[in-house]
């Protein structure tokens, strides 16, 4: 190591000079001080850039596998987005944001989960707002696809590595079309949050606001909808919107956005033009997320009245009941969006909550929770071990052991991490049980719903909600395969099997 040998010891004996000209006074009277600022400053220049290299390699080693990137992504965009948040000119006159605030808001609206220790309408100026919508727009489609997009409309090519990374993004296995694929995503998703856009215009009580801000917050709360953030401009999110057709435009929405890409661009194929693609049969995928769509979603809508109708909704309409019970069975997943009051909501009702927002939205959507997927796998497992251990099939297709495995390994990963962030909060907070552990479902699920402990939570207790949010919006499986994918080594001995008596 000469080099960085002869590079200490030059910047040491210039270091030294200067600073005994400064104390000594003799700087002024001294011939080359400049040459020798000049000299040290040079140096000074090389071991930053030194650094930076050092850095850089660091990054590379962070990104050396899909799942990596992903999360690395994520990480960058959130502290990004936090930096962006607590300056001065993202809070509103007279306000000011804290930075682990900034940093929970950040976290919140990348992982489009839409819990808020500060209220968005009151704490945020326009340009805090602008951050806040640009943060959720990228925590819905992922930085990287919007890269990968921007790569594909420019006619840049795509090298074998973007294209397994976007095939990982997507869950799209035909790397010849992964291209074209994410452009479609984009360009999708533009247009039905500009649709959306124009629906909330025309159905948002004016509130006396002019047409640019009402353009404003007719495009936050489509983005924040259909990405499923649940974000809102106003402090009582949806609660006194005063039209029905704004809960059914949202709802809509949310409903698109927890379906994903592959399951609507697959239904959009029923109405093309080309009759080969058109006759094709739904994919099994499709047909999962389709059927438990609609379940869960007509479950959850009477499970709520059947709740709340005599108690948090007993002074509206029977029709207007069941309005708001459809919309929240909506927003169970995964976007937190409330037209009632959570903190009145009966025991029973928020139980029921909690294991519709832990199942969550589809795979590959802007959805959070272990995903309407993952309850379908398991469920066509549980009816193979009722029928004395045949293999497990769907819509007539049969799912692979390794399949099953990372289902139910999916499921009790997300139990072990919704227990131990509770646990957490147990420690670090005083509030109610089940409130805490609403909290910390929501979390996790990335649903945003809240009876009101978010803005009470202490510094530890953010940070926990952070991690559950992080965990839920990048998923498990994700994280762990991040960690360790890349120390990962081909086992080099074999072992017998173990006959192991279970249940």
């Amino acid at each position: 190591n000469w080099f960085s040998i002869l590079f200490l010891g030059l910047f040491t004996v210039f270091f030294g000079i200067s600073k005994w000209l400064f104390f000594t006074g003799r700087g002024a009277s001294f011939g080359g001080v400049a040459g020798l600022i000049v000299f040290r400053n040079s140096f000074l220049l090389l071991k930053i850039f030194s650094r930076f290299r050092k850095l850089t390699d660091f990054l590379k080693s962070l990104v050396t596998t899909p799942a990596q990137t992903f999360v690395t992504s994520f990480l960058l965009v959130i502290f990004a987005g936090a930096l962006l948040l607590s300056m001065e000119p993202a809070a509103a006159p007279g306000k000011s944001v804290s930075v682990l605030d900034a940093l929970f808001t950040a976290t919140s609206a990348v992982c489009v989960t839409g819990l808020a220790v500060v209220d968005t309408a009151s704490s945020f100026s326009l340009w805090g707002k602008i951050v806040l919508l640009s943060l959720i727009q990228i925590g819905g489609l992922g930085i990287m696809i919007l890269s990968f997009s921007a790569l594909f409309m420019f006619r840049r090519a795509f090298s074998l590595e973007n294209r397994l990374m976007a095939s990982f993004l997507v869950n799209d296995d035909a790397l010849d079309k992964v291209g074209a694929m994410v452009a479609r995503i984009v360009l999708s998703t533009f247009a039905i949050e500009g649709i959306g856009a124009v629906l909330l215009y025309a159905s948002f009580p004016s509130r006396g606001l002019e047409a640019g801000p009402r353009a404003f917050n007719a495009l936050f709360h489509s983005v924040s909808a259909f990405c499923n953030a649940g974000f809102s401009l106003y402090s009582d999110s949806l609660e006194t919107s005063g039209n029905p057709a704004v809960l059914v435009v949202v709802g809509s929405l949310i409903i698109l956005g927890g379906l994903s890409f592959s399951a609507i661009f697959d239904l959009l194929d029923r109405i093309s033009p080309n009759s080969a693609v058109r006759s094709r049969p739904l994919k099994v995928n499709t047909r999962i997320v389709l059927r438990y769509t609609a379940v869960l979603v007509v479950l959850g809508t009477l499970l709520v009245y059947f709740f709340e109708h005599g108690n948090s909704m007993r002074d509206q309409s029977v029709g207007v009941q069941y309005l708001n019970a459809l919309f929240q069975s909506v927003t169970l997943r995964t976007a937190g969006f409330n037209s009632i009051s959570f903190g009145s909501l009966s025991r029973p009702a928020l139980l029921i909550m909690m294991a519709f927002m832990f199942i969550g939205g589809a795979s590959g959507s802007t959805a959070g929770g272990i995903k309407v997927n993952t309850l379908g796998v398991m469920a066509a497992a549980a009816r193979s071990l009722s029928r004395h251990g045949e293999e497990p099939v769907l819509y007539g297709h049969r799912l692979s052991p390794s399949l099953v495995t990372r289902a139910f390994l999916l499921f009790v990963a997300g139990i072990v991490i919704v227990l131990l962030g509770l646990f957490a909060l147990f420690l670090t907070e005083k509030a109610d049980s089940l409130s805490l552990a609403f909290e910390a479902v929501s979390a996790f699920g990335t649903v945003g719903l809240s009876t009101g402990v978010t803005p009470t939570l202490s510094g530890p207790g953010k940070l926990v909600i952070m991690v559950l949010m992080f965990f839920g919006r990048v998923g498990p499986l994700t994280v762990v395969s991040a960690a360790i994918l890349a120390n990962r080594r081909a086992p080099s001995t074999g072992y017998p099997e173990a006959d192991v008596s279970i249940g």
